[in-house]
């Protein structure tokens, strides 16, 4: 052995020595010698590493790849300027730091490969709760330790939701807002997930910014004090997390007790078709002292997609006024539902209250009209959908027009098609749900209704308003005088529709006016609708006054007039314009246009010009193959309006072509296409609500068809105990290939494991833990099934006032107290209360 050692020792001293002896010249020994590299200058002072890490492509759960380079900076003597060189022989290190600044070290799946100038390493990110964490990158040379932290932001996809405990604030008040944030792809809850709190004033001033993660539930909380002199207006509070975000606006008003107050209710909670709703109030004052005489105001808008008749928004057919008695009530009877009421909408009531000394106070109200008296809404395994010859699981929710559940009402469903079903009967729980299973058969054809259409208000055809007459002198709105005039003129200005094909158009003109009320100088841009205008104006008068100028604006309505139109064709090239000049003139003929022709002209019109003039000449030609006889009139009509057809320039060379003319007959005023059904497959259910011998309604639903997934997993029961076993099986589609997969994992709040399943069963089981809450996923094989485990300890709520009885001016306290299974707990409370003093 001593004998091996002797002749190796020397051996590797000959080949270092040759190793250094054979290193390229020209390079600085120093620096070979203490750190490996081959500089061509010794380098001034110490060498200062550089580092760059690169993790773009690092994902939670699977492979991306992290690049890392290191340089040396050094100068030389009196050199000014900074060199590199790489470093290649340098050992890495990897941690993955969260927002408490704990350190996981991350270990590459691989070895480093080295690149040119870096090294490449392929690394799988830990399944951590999403945040914004920090790549802790750590390397050894033989220059020294150099760390780098780069950010690395991990964030799925989310919506987030936001609100404020109320909407009105006083300054001093205490904003309490809350944000909910779901996972975007299945909208389960995100529990432990980073955000920021930020709250803006008005003027758009950062008066709150912290850190705020999210807890159970995917919710997060927060609160800001509003100073004693906060500014008034619109704030708004935000939560951001990752690229995601939401806001919610609240405002901040100081509070004044109005003198009076309006009190609203609907007789009923929701009204059907041929019911007449009636909306009953009360204007009282603070002290509860009834206030007659008061004038109501009252506007209204709809939503929902059923349209109502037109005058009941925009004309008499809802109340638009009303007072009050002598107690300070009032009544409101709305006219009879139409019987074609579909589905829900809301009718708005804007009521504005003023008493005899001249205040006023805002309210409003709501009536709800309603096709039906239930509702339904279904949920299946397949997407909400139906699959035909399949025994299908769906979920039904019956409540009410309002959305209350039908609690313990029993409900039956048939299938709308077939008129000698029995149906199928159940009863609902507390919440209005209940679950069937059934095949519903081949998909039939479903007949739709549509919604009806209305009859269009416009405005009548050729019509004229005036939209506005400003004073250019001083900028304002012209005198009250002046604009009764100006609108005096609106018949006369009916001929000129003529220019207006469809819909309305604008004109506008300036002009001045002396103070003799003669009108000169009047202006527009070029166009043949403002000219007309412009021409109408010039033969009009004002009243007399000061030296004024105007300007006016004017919408004309398209009137009820044949449309001509002209299409050029030409042997050579066309004149510039000609197209715009004949489809001008081809409005112009529109008065006189044959009220009983429609279609292509039998005649077309022959067009020559000829160089260096502006004369276009006209004559009238047999069109091949149109055997039509030419209407009465029509083509002298045509041609006088072609009379004073001429180029705006000269033509540049002869050329001759063909006009061919279209005519149009305008629809009839009041005329609308008939509403068409809508027919598609699918299965239409007609589902009948009792409670006792009560009858509580009918509504049909209708579901689309659908397909069976190649796989299935089904959990049961979906609403489950703590403690208690939850049996799961999949079921395969008729396209499944393969085997069925060996193990299921079952996720709860950020922690997940296996299920190991046995071979030749067809149903396995797992048992929830005793302190099971929540919801609880099972996944395998891109199926997945949820269930939810009840908190067995109740929320309770307690109010107690201060005191028995208060007095008008008295401060009312009202104590809450929250309980979980009896015992006071710490809870958040949101609601509504209304305390009217007698």
């Amino acid at each position: 052995m001593k004998q091996r050692l002797a002749i190796l020792i020397p051996v590797i001293a000959i080949f270092a020595a040759l190793a250094y002896f054979l290193r390229p010249s020209g390079y600085c020994d120093s620096a070979f010698d203490k750190y490996g590299l081959e500089l061509p200058v010794c380098p001034d002072g110490n060498l200062r590493q550089v580092l760059a890490v690169d993790g773009r492509m690092l994902k939670r759960g699977g492979d991306g790849e992290v690049e890392v380079t290191l340089r040396a900076r050094y100068t030389t003597g009196k050199a000014d300027e900074a060199l590199n060189v790489n470093v290649l022989d340098f050992s890495t290190e990897l941690f993955l730091v969260d927002e408490s600044n704990k350190e996981t070290k991350l270990t590459p799946k691989d070895k480093w490969k080295k690149l040119e100038n870096s090294k490449v390493a392929t690394l799988i990110l830990p399944k951590v709760h999403d945040g914004d964490y920090i790549l802790r990158t750590k390397v050894t040379s033989k220059i020294g330790v150099e760390t780098l932290d780069m950010k690395l932001p991990l964030y799925s996809p989310a919506k987030i939701h936001v609100l404020t405990d109320r909407p009105l604030y006083e300054p001093g008040n205490q904003v309490q807002f809350r944000a909910l944030v779901l996972k975007a792809t299945d909208l389960s809850p995100m529990d432990h997930r980073s955000g920021v709190w930020i709250v803006r004033s008005p003027s758009g001033e950062v008066l709150l910014e912290e850190k705020a993660p999210a807890k159970e539930w995917g919710i997060v909380s927060g609160d800001f004090p509003l100073a004693d002199d906060a500014e008034e207006g619109s704030w708004t509070v935000l939560w951001r997390s990752g690229d995601a975000e939401s806001s919610s606006s609240f405002t901040v008003k100081p509070f004044v007790l109005p003198r009076f107050r309006v009190d609203t209710t609907s007789e009923k909670s929701y009204y059907q078709a041929g019911e007449s709703p009636v909306l009953s109030g009360a204007v009282l004052y603070a002290s509860g002292a009834p206030v007659a005489d008061a004038k109501l105001e009252i506007t209204w808008s709809a939503s929902g997609n059923w349209p109502p008749p037109n005058d009941w928004i925009a004309g008499e057919g809802l109340p638009k006024s009303a007072v009050s008695a002598d107690n300070g009530q009032f009544s409101l009877t709305l006219p009879m539902v139409p019987k074609d009421l579909r589905g829900q909408v809301t009718l708005n009531a804007y009521i504005s209250a003023i008493d005899p000394a001249g205040d006023r106070v805002q309210a409003s109200a709501s009536v709800l009209l309603s096709e039906d008296a239930i509702m339904v809404s279904a949920v299946t395994e397949f997407n909400d959908q139906l699959v035909e010859n399949t025994n299908n699981r769906v979920y039904l929710r019956v409540t009410s027009p309002t959305g209350a559940p039908l609690s313990g009402a029993k409900i039956n469903i048939k299938r709308a098609w077939a008129s000698g079903d029995e149906g199928i009967s159940a009863e609902l729980d507390a919440e209005g749900v209940t679950r069937i299973q059934f095949d519903p058969g081949r998909p039939v054809n479903m007949v739709i209704p549509p919604m009806p259409v209305r009859k269009s208000l416009r405005p009548a055809p050729g019509a004229s308003t005036l939209n506005g007459l400003q004073d250019i002198v001083s900028g304002g709105q012209a005198g009250l005088s002046d604009v009764v005039a100006a609108e005096s003129w609106l018949g006369s200005l009916k001929s000129c529709s003529r220019w207006v094909r469809s819909g309305s158009q604008t004109a506008n003109v300036s002009f001045r006016v002396a103070p003799t009320g003669t009108i000169s100088s009047v202006t527009t841009y070029a166009s043949p609708l403002n000219d007309c205008i412009a021409s109408a104006v010039r033969k009009k008068r004002m009243p007399q006054g000061k030296d004024r100028l105007y300007s006016a604006s004017f919408a004309i309505q398209a009137a009820e007039l044949p449309v001509l139109n002209a299409s050029l064709t030409t042997a050579m090239s066309t004149p510039d314009s000609l197209q715009v000049l004949l489809t001008q003139a081809a409005d112009n003929a529109r008065p006189c246009l044959s009220t009983s022709f429609s279609g292509s002209v039998p005649w077309a019109l022959f067009w020559r010009t000829n160089a260096d003039s502006k004369k276009v000449e006209l004559s009238w030609m047999r069109d091949t193959g149109n055997e039509r006889s030419m209407p009465a009139g029509l083509d002298r009509c045509i041609l006088t309006s072609l009379k004073t057809l001429a180029l705006p320039e000269p033509a540049s060379a002869n050329s001759i072509g063909l006009v061919r003319y279209s005519m149009s007959q305008p629809r009839t005023r009041g005329e609308s296409l008939a509403p068409q059904a809508t027919i598609m497959q699918g299965y239409e259910m007609r589902v009948s609500a009792t409670m006792g011998d009560e009858e509580l309604g009918s509504t049909t639903f209708r579901m689309l068809p659908g397909q069976v997934p190649n796989l299935r997993l089904r959990a049961t029961p979906v609403l489950a105990q703590a403690g208690s076993v939850v049996e799961l099986a999949f079921f395969r589609g008729p396209d499944y290939q393969g085997d069925l997969p060996k193990t299921i994992q079952w996720s709860h709040e950020g922690a997940s494991d296996d299920i190991e399943l046995e071979k030749k069963k067809k149903d396995w089981s797992y048992k929830l833990p005793e302190d099971a809450k929540g919801w609880y996923e099972f996944s395998a094989g891109g199926a997945r099934a949820l269930v939810f485990v009840r908190d067995e300890d109740e929320l309770g709520l307690e109010l107690t006032s201060g005191q028995k009885s208060y007095r008008p001016g008295e401060m009312a306290k009202i104590q809450i107290r929250t309980k979980i299974a009896g015992k006071g707990a710490k809870a958040a409370v949101a609601g509504e209360c209304t305390l009217q003093w007698r």
